[in-house]
């Protein structure tokens, strides 16, 4: 082990090497369009118009807290699709507002799509100027309903 510390440390490449590593800048996050959403869609990014907000529901948690929940509609110009919004996320939730979803995931919620986002994730107000249209309300991803469907399994005998 000593060895390998000399020998790094002597190394003129090494410390340059290691400072291009601390430096690498971060990638830049890829947007998609709410129609190009599946039920196993994960790491969502993009940027929507809340079309409707419906009535707040505050639910009594263990702890003595409020969790407050609300449905949105959200949408862009390809498709609507339905937003479950909690707590602090609720503000930034009115008609005609843009907002920016960071790291959002598709939940099934019996067979259809709603749109969440965690902890891990995050809700912003969006940039209007990326918003090219209208949105499209016909096209609401969360009314069509999906089926699991599992692969049969081979059987290799009689």
């Amino acid at each position: 082990q000593k060895q390998a510390k000399d020998f790094l440390l002597k190394e003129p490449n090494f410390f340059v090497y290691l400072f291009d590593l601390l430096k690498m800048e971060k990638s830049q996050p890829s947007f998609i369009k709410i129609s190009d959403l599946n039920p196993e869609s994960r790491g969502v990014n993009l940027v929507a118009k809340v079309v409707s907000v419906e009535e707040v529901q505050s639910k009594p948690r263990r702890s003595g807290e409020t969790l407050k929940t609300v449905e949105v509609l959200i949408g862009d110009e390809t498709a609507c699709v339905n937003l479950h919004a909690v707590n602090e996320q609720i503000d930034l939730m009115q008609p005609g507002k843009f907002i920016t979803i960071r790291n959002g995931k598709v939940n099934m919620i019996q067979n259809f799509m709603r749109l969440d986002v965690n902890k891990w994730g995050a809700i912003r107000e969006g940039a209007e100027e990326t918003f090219t249209g209208d949105v499209k309300e016909a096209t609401n991803m969360s009314k069509t309903e999906y089926e699991l469907v599992t692969p049969k399994k081979r059987g290799g005998g009689k």
